[in-house]
């Protein structure tokens, strides 16, 4: 009698504790939020422009590929890859990987982790891009996918089903999916309790264990997720526009993200994950907008789009984060 009653007890310890480490990996009702920083104004002299030239940096650290639109700079609308050395420093010529011109506008490129293809966005649905060959593979067939980004083990791709434009609410969505890239084998990404994750600009963490996304009904806001673990883990509670997150561990465990303001232009601000802090992204100590940037493996440069220095937009520059020079990467521009 005795020994079944310490079984039970010992069991309700067990649930309990398990119990409440799953409640702390959870969405919590009543966190502690820091202060939210006012507002990062860049530079007037910044000459950061929007126009979209988005660009992918290898996780092999030696090219980077980007993508031009049809009247810009005389090249043929299309992706095109430029070799670059550690410094960050363009290696001979761009190359064109992928002629858009009968395609249509393509976008999103991720470069899968040993650097030999990369996913995009194309005719709403995910495809792959083969460095050897040249040769393209459509991954999805559902008219509505974004964002795709490669799984750690280089076999897997996250993306977000999007039905309606919307990237909110279930209803409104077809959720997280990941896709095998060799056998096409499809399967939705669930949360705790079998419930389905939704949401836009999924990213993998460095295990390819959890999930930053930013979803919302009004402004977005960014999550974490272990998927078929955690229900959501809220990271932020701005009441802004929060997407475009990037992994980032150059400071520890971080994540730099887009703060789409409504009333100021668009700026980086980076979130620690272990106390939710919010600061504006700096390089050298000095305030930085970007635009479609991605980082360097080393964490140390990012490229992304500016002006170059006659105003004329559509360039891809890449910045040394620790010592803030910006290096001019194409020419002419996008």
């Amino acid at each position: 009698m005795s020994g079944g009653i310490g079984r039970n007890s010992l069991w309700t310890r067990w649930f309990l504790s398990a119990l409440f480490l799953l409640t702390a990996l959870s969405c919590e009702d009543n966190p502690t939020w820091p202060e939210l920083p006012a507002p990062c104004e860049a530079p007037e002299a910044d000459l950061t422009n929007s126009v979209d030239g988005y660009s992918a940096w290898s996780p092999t650290g030696d090219f980077i590929v980007y993508r031009t639109w049809p009247t810009t700079g005389g090249q043929v609308m299309g992706f095109y890859r430029v070799f670059v050395n550690e410094d960050g420093q363009r290696v001979g010529d761009s190359d064109l990987l992928l002629d858009l011109t009968a395609l249509g506008p393509a976008t999103e490129q991720r470069i899968s982790p040993d650097g030999s293809k990369m996913a995009f966005w194309l005719w709403g649905d995910i495809w792959t891009l083969d460095f050897a060959t040249l040769d393209t593979t459509r991954i999805t067939n559902v008219g509505d996918a974004r964002w795709p980004d490669w799984h750690p083990d280089g076999e897997w791709l996250v993306y977000a089903q999007i039905l309606g434009g919307s990237q909110v609410e279930p209803d409104s969505s077809g959720g997280m999916h990941i896709v095998n890239v060799n056998t096409l084998e499809d399967r939705q990404l669930t949360r705790r309790g079998g419930l389905m994750i939704t949401g836009g600009h999924p990213r993998w963490d460095a295990a390819g264990e959890s999930i930053v996304l930013s979803k919302g009904a009004y402004s977005l806001e960014l999550y974490r997720v272990f998927p078929d673990s955690t229900d959501y883990i809220q990271l932020t509670r701005t009441g802004w526009d929060n997407k475009n997150p990037r992994w980032w561990y150059l400071h520890g465990e971080e994540v730099v993200f887009t703060r789409a303001e409504r009333e100021h232009r668009n700026m980086e601000y980076v979130l620690n994950l272990d106390d939710r802090s919010i600061r504006c992204f700096s390089a050298a100590d000095q305030l930085v907008n970007l635009c479609a940037f991605d980082f360097s493996p080393d964490q140390t440069k990012l490229v992304t789009t500016r002006a170059d220095t006659t105003g004329t937009v559509g360039v891809l520059w890449v910045l040394d984060i620790p010592t803030g020079r910006w290096t001019q990467l194409t020419d002419p521009p996008l």
